[in-house]
């Protein structure tokens, strides 16, 4: 919130405190210096900004006071070069904490006080001091030294600071992802994942891993979080002696049905039914009703990006028609709520070794306004998934084949990247197995065929085959009702969705139910699927609390 309106507030005190301290940050990192305003040159605008941190548990942690400049007053050549700086992946956190789990590597998470006010600016930035906490000569402007969050080349600044210390400590960024840096300390992998200011440090000996820290804490100052337990908006478990993590968002999910008003409501099994079509004809929402579809869709995307595999598919419909919402996609969109609401507690469980698996799918022409297919894919490493994901196909497949086709080409650009940043976090560097259940889809990627069905395909959907030829990937037939990926491609019934969440890695995290009674692939030495001779049968826990109500859609 603006200061003005945080004056207003009861915890006004705390705000003042937390401001008072964003401004003696600015002048102890010296952000800038006064001088007179140049003839010609003008100021950029800035505001004061105040906020409650909160927690774990959704109580207010701490109390933040950033000074910001407003990033719509800057002109691109004048006042900036280049703005781009990475983030690392959200492929990349699992993979690093899958890592972790199994491994048993040591852990630590850090938080960078004022990262930005770190890096150096390069162009001539005029500001004027906070009003109100202002030092010195108030007829002078600040020229900056250092960047200031909301500047458009402020993350620039801070990477390039930061990948300056860590090379001076020999470290380097992966050819992954250049947000994941390693280097070698004590003679033992030290592995850097940088997310903006907050940073986790993991490596197979707390020696190393604390002399990696040293020189992190001697170059900024650093908030040693130590075992991180909430990491992101992500609460991470992390049992090093039993070799477990788990990664989920419990209190996310409940401050999402609080601000739609749906905590009360009663949950539902699946999220979303087998029946259900959406299209775009239907009764549109209004525009307050409209502007609350788009501000539900975001804060799930959030949520099936980051531990959520089991709502992505729903959510990818409901990401379609946030320009022109109806009354239909509204409801799934609550359906998918109320069925967060039943499985709350649900996290990703990584801990057991095993190689990068893959799995690859499509629904033949499921989109009703276009008739075009869905593609979906899934990777699993170390006991859960590390990457998935589902896109409507850019063209409309002539044939099922086709569309399986189209579908693995996406997955094995995938599996290409994601074979590369195992390999960098010490994995093996054998083919990824990536399971496919179209015979005819694995027949053109072993062949290269030419009949009339498959001659119009574009030439850069051939991509799979070379990755086959070159044994980057190996594709390996599997039955449909073994398909992981199904789950993100199309709506399943209760029980085949329960057993590709399962297979996905989820599990509930309050009740430490770990795939019990469901069929979950499990993976051999040499990567093929071994059912182990499972009946299939879903799990016990039903996704929604014993005695629901059937009658609870009236409520929400």
């Amino acid at each position: 919130m603006l200061i003005h309106k945080a004056r207003d507030e009861g915890d006004w005190e705390w705000f003042d405190e937390a401001v008072r301290a964003e401004v003696a940050s600015l002048w102890r990192n010296s952000t800038w210096e006064l001088v007179d305003l140049p003839v010609g040159a003008k100021v950029t605008g800035t505001q004061m900004l105040c906020e409650r941190k909160r927690g774990a548990d959704g109580s207010v942690s701490h109390y933040k006071g950033r000074y910001v400049a407003l990033g719509d007053t800057p002109v691109h050549l004048v006042d900036y070069g280049e703005a781009w700086a990475p983030v690392a992946r959200h492929s990349t956190l699992r993979a690093v904490l899958s890592a972790t789990a199994w491994r048993g590597w040591a852990l630590c998470q850090l938080d960078v006080e004022t990262a930005f006010l770190n890096g150096v600016v390069e162009e001539e930035v005029y500001v004027r001091q906070p009003s109100g906490y202002e030092r010195g000569d108030r007829g002078k402007v600040c020229r900056l030294l250092k960047a200031l969050y909301g500047l458009k080349q402020a993350s620039r600044a801070w990477y390039k600071k930061l990948t300056a210390i860590l090379r001076a400590a020999g470290m380097r960024a992966t050819d992954s992802d250049p947000c994941l840096f390693v280097g070698t300390f004590d003679g033992v992998r030290v592995y850097v994942l940088v997310y903006v200011d907050d940073l986790l440090l993991a490596g197979a000996s707390g020696t190393a891993v604390n002399m990696c820290k040293k020189v992190l804490t001697n170059a900024f100052t650093v908030r040693d979080m130590g075992l991180p337990t909430y990491f992101l908006g992500m609460h991470v478990d992390h049992d090093r002696a039993a070799g477990k993590l788990s990664l989920g968002q419990r209190q996310y999910v409940t401050t999402i049905l609080e601000r739609f008003a749906l905590a009360d409501c009663n949950p539902v099994r699946l999220p979303m039914g087998v029946g259900v079509v959406m299209q775009r004809e239907g009764a549109t929402l209004g525009v307050l009703m409209a502007t609350k579809y788009q501000e539900a869709v975001g804060a799930l995307l959030y949520l099936a990006t980051c531990t959520r595999p089991d709502i992505s598919y729903t959510v990818g419909k409901l990401s379609r028609h946030v320009s022109a919402p109806t009354q239909a996609h509204w409801a799934a969109g609550k359906a998918v709520m109320r069925y967060l609401k039943g499985t709350r507690t649900w996290c990703l469980t990584h801990g057991s070794e095993g190689p990068l698996v893959g799995y690859s799918d499509a629904d033949y022409a499921g989109d009703i306004d276009t008739r075009r297919s869905t593609a979906g894919q899934a990777f699993l490493w170390g006991g859960a998934a590390i990457s998935w994901g589902c896109k409507i196909q850019a063209t409309v497949a002539a044939s099922t084949t086709e569309a399986e086709y189209v579908a693995a080409v996406m997955a094995a650009k995938e599996a290409f990247w994601l074979r590369r940043l195992v390999r960098e976090l010490g994995g093996d560097d054998k083919p990824v197995v990536m399971h496919c259940d179209s015979q005819g889809a694995m027949a053109m990627m072993h062949n290269p065929t030419n009949s009339n069905r498959t001659k119009h395909i574009h030439v850069t959907h051939h991509f799979v085959r070379e990755c086959v030829e070159t044994a980057a990937i190996s594709v390996t037939q599997v039955g449909t009702a073994d398909m992981v990926a199904d789950c993100l491609t199309k709506a399943l019934p209760t029980d085949a969705f329960n057993k590709c969440r399962a297979a996905l890695g989820l599990t509930d995290g309050e009740a430490d139910a770990a795939r019990v009674g469901v069929l979950a692939p499990v993976h051999k030495a040499d990567g093929a699927l071994d059912t182990g001779g499972s009946d299939g049968q879903a799990g016990a826990r039903a996704d929604v609390a014993p005695g629901a109500a059937t009658t609870a859609a009236a409520q929400c």
